[in-house]
């Protein structure tokens, strides 16, 4: 199982990984893990998680609207883009009076040189909201990421698969146990009583090893030869 994401910077980029694969549930983890990095301090996350409800899958222009104003607010003088944006959407009668932020985004269109919105305000035409929805309220949404599923762990090679399924060889190789083999078939260890709690394991496994008091060695013929 992979690390929990921590960062900004973790949250943002999974955001966008799932973005950019578009796998089933990835709108969950784009509106979930963007707002996520914004909470961690991510400005660009702010931008991202605006273009995917107005240009990308959100399709949700009180949610791009309130996000665009947010980054412009946090890029200050480099919100051009913001700003150009939130112009063509008053333009178009895609932003409602009665949004709480609404006046906001008049003001910030002002601002920046938008006669309709400074002719709006100048003329009183900002209704009290009756809608109380915000950037609060929008970072505190959550969503259920869908379950993916476990990777399949390799099955961890052991010494126990059973006599005659594995070389006698190969077992003594992963064990660490040096050893001879003559040509007649006649398996040597080249240690003795240091690695007797090896040679049990093996014995249990049946092969039937024996200890030489004469070469200090234990032997055991190599199955493989019985024929």
């Amino acid at each position: 199982m992979s690390e929990e994401p921590q960062t900004a910077e973790d949250f943002e980029r999974i955001a966008d990984e799932k973005a950019k694969q578009k796998a089933e549930g990835w709108n969950a983890y784009v509106e979930q893990y963007y707002r996520r990095a914004i909470q961690e301090g991510s400005v660009s996350a702010i931008s991202k998680l605006a273009d995917y409800y107005y240009l990308g899958d959100g399709n949700d222009n009180k949610k791009a609207a309130v996000l665009y104003l947010e980054a412009a607010k946090a890029k200050g003088d480099d919100c051009e883009r913001e700003v150009s944006i939130l112009t063509r959407m008053l333009e178009s009668s895609w932003l409602e009076p009665e949004w709480s932020f609404f006046g906001e985004v008049l003001e910030l269109l002002a601002e920046n040189g938008n006669r309709e919105a400074k002719h709006m305000i100048r003329r009183e035409e900002v209704p009290e909201p009756t809608d109380d929805y915000g950037y609060q309220a929008l970072l505190a949404e959550t969503f259920e990421l869908p379950e993916e599923a476990e990777p399949e762990k390799k099955e961890k090679r052991t010494w126990g698969r059973g006599l005659g399924k594995r070389p006698l060889t190969s077992l003594l190789y992963d064990m660490g146990i040096e050893f001879t083999r003559s040509s007649n078939g006649v398996i040597k260890t080249k240690l003795g009583f240091e690695i007797k709690d090896d040679i049990e394991k093996l014995k249990k496994m049946g092969y039937p090893f024996k200890f030489s008091y004469k070469t200090g060695k234990w032997t055991v013929m190599d199955p493989k030869y019985k024929e």
